[in-house]
């Protein structure tokens, strides 16, 4: 699934994640970034646009959290997408910027301590390998 995992023991409160990419021109499969705190996973954001929907989730300890599906989130075939999560006190703020839609913005609430953690992944699956394209990819300290 990954294209790009990396570890990064200072990330946490006031850092920005970034990744664009050409959305899958098929509709098929889905896109992924997961902020891990070792082996846990403390945000998994996954737009599915094979399914439709974007899912947002915690997996700690080995098992899943209850997913959030969030309405609104702009799934559109074969277009440039920007997706970006601040690490807020208390909560994610994940943003979508999508081609000729209006921005999307979702409050995701901690389900474990961000000062743990320490990595990204991002990548494709489920066949969106096959038709999307990574474009860029960056972690900055915003505040």
């Amino acid at each position: 699934m990954s294209i790009l995992s990396t570890t990064m023991p200072d990330l946490g409160v006031g850092y920005v994640v970034k990744w664009s990419y050409i959305s899958p021109s098929d509709g098929a499969g889905s896109t992924v970034i997961n902020l891990k705190c070792g082996q846990d996973i403390a945000l998994h954001l996954n737009p599915r646009y094979i399914n439709g929907c974007v899912v947002l989730n915690s997996q700690l300890g080995g098992g899943w959290g209850p997913e959030e599906r969030p309405a609104g989130f702009p799934l559109v075939k074969g277009v440039e997408t920007a997706l970006f999560i601040t690490i807020l006190p208390g909560e994610f703020e994940v943003k979508a910027e999508v081609s000729g839609q209006a921005p999307w913005v979702y409050k995701y609430k901690h389900r474990t301590a961000v000062e743990k953690l320490d990595g990204i992944e991002v990548g494709f699956a489920y066949g969106a390998e096959n038709t999307a394209k990574f474009k860029d990819f960056y972690v900055l300290k915003a505040f």
